[in-house]
């Protein structure tokens, strides 16, 4: 009978260091989640965006930009020890026609730039698929200010065309005139790069050493026209330009499993964002890099 009982105790007590194991590996969903069929339409709105706006302006765009997961963890690595960066804003451009690439020639594109409040925008471009390498991929400020002119001047007087004008978040503020715009840059705290990091590890610690993330996809994206329904019945950045990153394995997207997942949380109060993140003219600093 004694027999029983220690048995029953040990197999007792094995269920337990098994569930409090198991609780101990569930991890909140990234601040920066989006459910698939959000991303799809996501991704749908940008096209139907694109193709009547580009295709006037003869302007071809592609819907994405690929980063191998090497060229994000040295981006990261190279941030950290170069720039000591609170976070990192993207920053949204028109290439030139100078660019190596004649498939990216004056398309929509995308530059890095590691947020230090005390000190001035640098910028890192980054071909679809291409290496980083540090200092290689810096973009001199004169033309870094000239590739963002191009999309100040080229694109956005037509992407502001498809946004609501009457929606206060599609507005410049802080400015006297109110002016209406698309988003221009999407900025990122520290805290939600990191956990962006941590979920590759995440992902991969869930699958086969055989089968890793292999790189992010930058999905150029843009909001619908109910954009984000808050609770009280307030819509939010209708029909915005917008940036999705989705993980990637040998070259398709993957969905990140939320099985056993805890709801996601919001790491940067948008009031942080404003006050040590954001400047008056980042007006795409809550899509959804900081979405109420």
């Amino acid at each position: 009978m004694k027999n029983i009982m220690k048995l029953k105790f040990m197999l007792l007590l094995t269920g337990l260091i098994l569930t409090m194991s198991t609780t101990a590996q569930k991890r909140p969903l990234p601040s920066a989640y989006v459910d698939s069929k959000d991303a799809a339409e996501r991704i749908a709105n940008f096209r139907e965006k694109s193709d009547s706006i580009f295709s006037r302006l003869g302007i071809r765009t592609n819907d994405s930009i690929f980063l191998p997961i090497n060229s994000f963890n040295e981006m990261i690595k190279y941030f950290d020890s170069v720039h000591k960066f609170e976070g990192i804003r993207i920053v949204f451009v028109q290439l030139p026609n100078t660019v190596s690439s004649p498939v990216w020639k004056n398309q929509l594109s995308i530059l890095f730039s590691p947020i230090e409040t005390k000190a001035s925008p640098v910028y890192y471009y980054i071909p679809d698929g291409g290496r980083f390498s540090g200092k290689d991929n810096q973009v001199p400020d004169k033309e870094a200010a000239t590739w963002v002119s191009n999309y100040a001047t080229n694109m956005l007087p037509a992407l502001e065309k498809t946004i609501y004008l009457d929606d206060p978040e599609n507005r410049i503020p802080n400015v006297s005139n109110v002016l209406p715009s698309d988003t221009k840059y999407m900025s990122y705290c520290r805290k939600m790069i990191e956990e962006f990091a941590d979920e590759i590890r995440y992902q991969d610690s869930l699958h086969p050493k055989s089968d890793p993330i292999d790189g992010i996809k930058f999905y150029f994206s843009a909001y619908g026209d109910t954009g984000i329904l808050l609770a009280d019945g307030k819509k939010k950045y209708r029909k915005r330009l917008m940036i999705q990153m989705a993980f990637t394995k040998k070259g398709s997207n993957f969905e990140i499993d939320t099985t056993g997942r805890d709801p996601k949380t919001n790491l940067c109060p948008i009031e942080k964002m404003h006050s040590a993140f954001v400047n008056k003219y980042d007006n795409g600093q809550l899509c959804p890099a900081n979405c109420p």
